[in-house]
């Protein structure tokens, strides 16, 4: 791939007077602006920053907040990257606190691969773990004091897939593991309305009405042998409504 020039890679640039309110316009040359007003490495669908209305990222940041680092050893660990490096409103020279800026490989489209990446990129460097926020914005930098824009760039992975989630089993009855337990087991008393309410649930889910599923819980172990005084049909009913 074809080096992109540093100035052409997009940022989101907030124009007005409070990052948190959200609204920002797209604007590239992040070097220009990076000492002048808030700004975001995503680009955010009309302008809100919020991580629902992620669009793509361009670039890698890296927050050096613990004073332990010093601006020195990043230039020359970031010598072979295109780069920016500024220090934050809070550096001194006894404690240096600055950005590192460095653009991706490739334009980064999913919010959860840009997560996994900059988690990735982060880990790396043992920095703020803030930055994988997919809405985050970075108030400006005091000073650029480092600037390059040749060399490497950092490099995208693919974001593991999340495991499918489990459907909800039923057994060939069409009754699910939890009332499957209740039809077989006594239920203590102090759990008895919890465990009403969630069989109930999952009797309706399967498109039993209440009076089967009233039925149903009569004739488990817990209730078979009870004498059912009208308040305590009122109690199931009203837990049973509930679900």
């Amino acid at each position: 791939m074809a080096e992109i020039a540093l100035k052409n890679l997009t940022v989101s640039i907030n124009t007005d007077s409070n990052p948190k309110g959200g609204k920002y316009s797209a604007i590239t040359k992040l070097s220009t602006y990076i000492t002048k007003l808030s700004w975001s490495p995503v680009v955010f669908k009309g302008g809100y920053r919020l991580e629902k209305n992620f669009l793509y990222s361009d670039w890698a940041v890296l927050d050096y907040d613990d004073g332990m680092s010093t601006v020195d050893e990043a230039i020359e660990r970031f010598c072979d990257c295109v780069h920016i490096i500024g220090t934050t409103k809070s550096h001194t020279p006894e404690h240096h606190r600055f950005r590192v800026c460095i653009p991706w490989m490739e334009r980064i489209e999913t919010i959860a691969k840009f997560r996994f990446n900059q988690n990735e990129f982060i880990k790396d460097y043992d920095t703020d773990a803030q930055c994988k926020d997919g809405a985050r914005f970075y108030y400006p930098c005091k000073e650029v004091v480092s600037f390059n824009a040749e060399g490497y760039r950092v490099a995208v992975k693919e974001a593991p897939k999340e495991p499918p989630k489990k459907a909800h089993k039923h057994s060939k009855t069409g009754f699910s593991s939890a009332v499957t337990f209740f039809m077989k087991n006594p239920i203590n008393e102090g759990i008895r309305n919890t465990q009403i309410y969630q069989v109930s649930k999952d009797l309706f889910r399967i498109g039993l009405d209440k009076q089967v599923v009233f039925q149903i819980i009569l004739k488990s172990p817990t209730y078979r042998e009870m004498s059912i005084s009208p308040d305590l049909s009122r109690e199931i009913n009203e837990t049973m409504e509930s679900a």
